[in-house]
């Protein structure tokens, strides 16, 4: 059964090199959330870049655990779904891999400019469609 998060992220324009979060939601007894940033550094050839994490279990302290999962990531074209950006995420999660995502999802010149499709009023959506396989080591 797939799950989606969907996240409407407002003040897009105003992002910064710090991680925003989405709210925790929980899928099959763990915490997910995504988590975006303007990314401007070495990675990007110091280009402005909107980088895009999902994230599952981070913060917890249990070392056996692992999540088995097919999961995508969706930056939502407002115009036309069939231009939305998407990423598959096939690698399980666990202790020591609690994330997956693009430092260079869309250049932010591009993200910003409305013509694209992707904004709207200084908000985008960013989707993360779960669905999970196995789950094993978790308490």
């Amino acid at each position: 059964q797939e799950t989606v998060i969907r996240w409407e992220i407002d003040e897009v324009s105003k992002l910064t090199e710090e991680w925003r979060e989405s709210p925790i939601k929980f899928v099959s007894g763990l915490p997910w959330r995504l988590s975006v940033k303007k990314e401007c550094s070495e990675k990007t050839g110091y280009v402005p870049y909107l980088a895009v994490f999902l994230r599952c279990n981070d913060e917890s302290d249990c070392e056996l655990w692992r999540m088995e999962h097919e999961s995508k990531m969706v930056l939502v074209h407002r115009k036309d779904p069939q231009k939305s950006l998407m990423g598959t995420i096939l690698k399980p999660f666990s202790k020591n891999d609690t994330d997956w995502g693009n430092d260079k999802a869309i250049e932010f010149a591009e993200l910003l400019d409305p013509s694209k499709g992707f904004i709207k009023d200084d908000r985008i959506i960013i989707e993360a469609h779960i669905e999970v396989k196995s789950v094993s080591g978790v308490r």
